[in-house]
């Protein structure tokens, strides 16, 4: 496959990868012209603590078809994403990682889906989630399942980060500026034609798997930053507590003054209800100080990220520049 008119746009987010980072370059140097005839690979580097910019940079010097972005600090890969995405060009931009050299037979299949029928968001479905441990595959299922629910949007449980946008869908995800940013919600939250090819990753790719405290924070922001309907949960929680609450002091009241049973005189009720309800309005601060601590960042109105340094400049970025004066 070559297509010869649209722009695909590779984006890469790096971060301490100085080991893999030359030989990855050399690959898409090499597989890429043979798959499009116009094209820019976008390196974003998310605050690297090792040799991996200055490698970088000394390959994007010479070479008019790579980009250099090197963020001011780790910013995580959701703004370092999004930032690549700004600087983007191409009509159509493709995501991958470094450990696509494991599995470059990918690249081709995205772009032909895309192309072929003509869909907006294409991403690979990772059928090899299979071999993973029950525990994490019920985990996995779970959390996905949540975020559909509480978001209303489908989160599909097999959706790798490998996709490709078309250039539709790329300026819609730059128009929107929050920073609690999730973007497989985004890429839902907009709208347009996903579709998804089934893909079998290695199993022992290096390919970055996330880690159990990072998909439950995901999770969470996701869940808060799309939805009220935690909000809704705490408000329906409070009214059958305070129910209960209502029915249990009135079974008191009628066991003291209608019944001949002894009522104790001692702090075990007492301690009960008072740690319930304690209990509860610590929960409701919570869930309330996420909101509020959410709604202080976006009023702040500060800029998702600040870019350091930029080493190269495709042809494409360059043309695009002068036909803009």
């Amino acid at each position: 496959m070559l297509l010869k008119d649209p722009i695909v746009s590779i984006l890469v987010t790096i971060r301490d990868e100085e080991k893999t980072i030359g030989f990855f370059i050399e690959t898409m140097a090499e597989l890429v012209p043979s798959l499009v005839h116009n094209y820019e690979i976008i390196l974003i580097d998310d605050g690297s603590r090792d040799r991996t910019v200055e490698i970088a940079t000394d390959y994007a010097e010479r070479d008019m078809n790579l980009r250099l972005i090197v963020l001011s600090r780790h910013y995580g890969h959701e703004i370092a994403v999004t930032a690549g995405l700004e600087q983007a060009i191409g009509d159509y931009v493709l995501l991958i990682d470094t450990a696509v050299v494991n599995f470059p037979d990918i690249i081709p299949r995205l772009l032909e889906k895309i192309v072929g029928d003509r869909l907006d968001v294409v991403y690979a479905a990772d059928i090899s989630r299979t071999l993973q441990s029950p525990l994490r595959r019920v985990f996995g299922r779970f959390s996905y399942g949540l975020i559909s629910h509480l978001t209303k949007f489908e989160m599909p449980v097999d959706a790798s980060p490998y996709r490709v946008l078309n250039r539709q869908t790329v300026n819609a995800l730059t128009a929107l500026k929050e920073h609690n940013r999730y973007l497989k919600i985004l890429y839902a939250y907009v709208g347009y034609r996903i579709g998804s090819i089934p893909f079998r990753f290695p199993e022992r790719s290096s390919r970055v798997r996330s880690g159990w405290l990072a998909t439950i924070g995901r999770a969470l922001d996701a869940s808060f930053s799309f939805s009220t309907l935690p909000l809704r949960y705490m408000s329906l929680m409070a009214i059958s507590i305070s129910g209960m609450l209502m029915l249990l002091a009135g079974y008191v009241l009628v066991e003291k003054f209608w019944s001949d049973t002894p009522i104790a005189d001692g702090w075990t009720s007492l301690i009960f209800i008072i740690s319930l309800l304690f209990s509860v309005l610590f929960f409701f601060l919570a869930l309330l100080s996420e909101y509020i601590g959410r709604i202080l960042i976006e009023t702040k109105k500060r800029p998702l990220y600040y870019i350091r340094q930029e080493i190269g400049g495709t042809q494409f970025q360059i043309r695009s520049i002068v036909d803009r004066v």
